[in-house]
């Protein structure tokens, strides 16, 4: 019993110890916000993915194609830029000379900075390849049901040939899903629950062992120089030689993309969540705003992580910079709605963008829409329409803050190929009275203006001694005696765009000592 109790008090210290040093270590973490270096920012517009060797990084955009940069300290120097690239799929991998771009069918692209548009060698192979790792002069690659190939990287004529099947231990019936390296190893998924180890020997490997794992894992990281592995659920596990799994850390989604960085591990989540994970297991958020993308690589120590359409630099903030900013930059970001817009062809649109809760340096403000030619001035929104813009154009002005909080609004804009006049309200024909005074609010709208009260009225065969307002409409009059009568004139409206209209008035004027009844319509 004694030993028993000495056991259990034994244990209760370790537990107390470890809670401690997690609330210690969790408010550390807190402590840790990403940062944009808006000194750093490029504009990368329709970001799939990004990728980074010991000396390069890479950028894949829908629209531009693949983006490589040569990578310094402090700084990137741009290579070159191939289009079209997106088109062979949106999965990147590197090592220290080549990357590989895959994942949009059977197609593989072996990428080199020094070759021609950067691209080395391509092939087709006969499954869909699942991933990719280089041992030496050669590449190995996962293909699915067809097991694991072997093409060379000599040169680019060796590349594009039919791959190698390297015999497993007899069987070459395997599935492998995955590939990761370690210095002395080739490590390799199959399925879901089992790991098969290969000894690297120079160019080539070895069948080493296969373990099975305890949980089912669905992906490999090699992260510190350590196997690790997450699941579909989003479980991380440092994985050993035996199968046994670790949890580390669930992030409830499927990890896309995991690296360490400065004591951390910086994960990208299937929803497109950026998340940071302590040495202890504790989960802070990043960047929230999914529609963002939050791809992101890490070069030469620097983590660069896109937003939208743009690439800069983060850093962790330190405490006394949080405690200083925390107001300015924490708070909600808070930009002001846009109203939907309606402007005739060929109009140019210019707004203002107000944005609260911070100030303008530290705010990046940017655009979403198929429109590619608009442009964000500072805090004003341009945009000159062309011809195949008639019809209704959308877009998403977003403001994020250094610290990756943002807000956005949208509104559209319904460009016609005419400019309609201006709207009268209807006025029905009326009777005054001698000597009094007068008043008439004339009002006219403009339907496709960006300012709909932007009217000026201008009256044509005004009475003697009537004005009208030409910004208001309001009309004034104090008819005499010699104007007993009905007069009848007309108002015109002009909007910001020149379309006018006119609109008749017809007013009756009545000497009320003249009327025998006394009564005036």
């Amino acid at each position: 019993m004694a030993l028993i109790l000495a056991s259990i008090s034994s244990n209760m210290k370790r537990i107390l110890l470890s809670i401690f040093l997690i609330s210690a270590f969790a408010d550390f973490s807190q402590a840790q916000q990403l940062e944009s270096d808006f000194n750093t920012v490029m504009r990368i517009p329709d970001i799939l993915n990004m990728e980074s060797s010991a000396t390069h990084m890479y950028v894949l955009s829908e629209s531009e194609g693949l983006v490589v940069f040569r990578t310094n300290t402090d700084t990137l120097q741009w290579v070159l830029t191939s289009e079209g690239m997106a088109s062979r799929g949106h999965t990147m991998r590197s090592d220290v000379r080549f990357a590989y771009l895959y994942g949009n069918g059977k197609r593989l692209t072996v990428l080199e900075p020094t070759s021609l548009l950067g691209v080395y060698s391509s092939t087709f192979l006969p499954e869909e390849p699942t991933s990719v790792a280089r041992v030496g002069t050669n590449l190995y690659i996962g293909m699915g049901d067809s097991g694991l190939g072997r093409l060379s990287l000599l040169t680019p004529a060796l590349f594009d040939n039919t791959p190698e099947n390297i015999d497993i231990n007899q069987d070459n019936s395997i599935n492998i899903t995955d590939l990761v390296r370690l210095p002395l190893q080739l490590i390799a998924l199959s399925g879901q629950d089992e790991i098969i180890f290969f000894d690297v020997n120079g160019d080539d490997v070895s069948f080493s062992n296969r373990v099975t794992l305890r949980n089912p894992v669905s992906r490999l990281h090699v992260l510190n120089d350590g196997l690790y592995a997450s699941d579909e659920n989003g479980g991380l596990y440092q994985v050993r030689s035996t199968g046994q799994t670790l949890v580390i850390a669930d992030m409830t989604r499927p990890i896309t993309h995991i690296k360490s960085w400065n004591d951390y591990f910086i994960v990208r989540t299937e929803n497109g969540l950026l998340y940071s994970i302590s040495q202890l297991g504790e989960i802070s958020d990043l960047r929230t705003d999914r529609q963002a993308g939050n791809f992101f690589t890490i070069s030469q120590n620097n983590l660069w992580v896109s937003n939208y359409a743009e690439v800069a630099r983060n850093t962790f903030r330190s405490s006394s910079a949080r405690n200083n900013r925390d107001v300015a930059s924490s708070s909600s970001v808070r930009l002001a709605p846009i109203d939907n817009i309606v402007l005739p062809f060929p109009r140019p649109v210019i707004l203002t963008l107000n944005v609260a809760g911070a100030s303008p340096e530290d705010v990046r403000i940017q655009y979403r829409s198929e429109v590619n030619n608009a442009e964000i001035r500072g805090q004003s929104f341009y945009w000159q329409p062309q011809s195949n813009h008639i019809g209704i154009n959308r877009f998403t002005i977003t403001a994020t803050n250094a610290a990756g909080i943002s807000d956005s609004t949208a509104f559209t804009v319904d460009v016609r190929s005419f400019n309609a006049p201006p709207r009268f309200n209807p006025v029905r024909p009326m009777s005054i009275v001698v000597g009094e005074n007068f008043q008439l609010p004339l009002r006219a709208v403009d339907p496709d203006g960006l300012d709909r009260d932007l009217i000026r009225y201008h009256g044509v065969d005004l009475p003697d001694g009537a004005t009208i307002s030409e910004r208001t409409g309001m009309f004034t009059w104090s008819p005499d005696r010699r104007q007993v009568g009905t007069h009848q004139f007309q108002v015109i409206a002009t909007d910001q765009f020149g379309a006018a209209s006119n609109q008749p008035v017809s007013i009756t004027v009545r000497n009320i000592s003249q009327d025998p009844s006394g009564e005036i319509d």
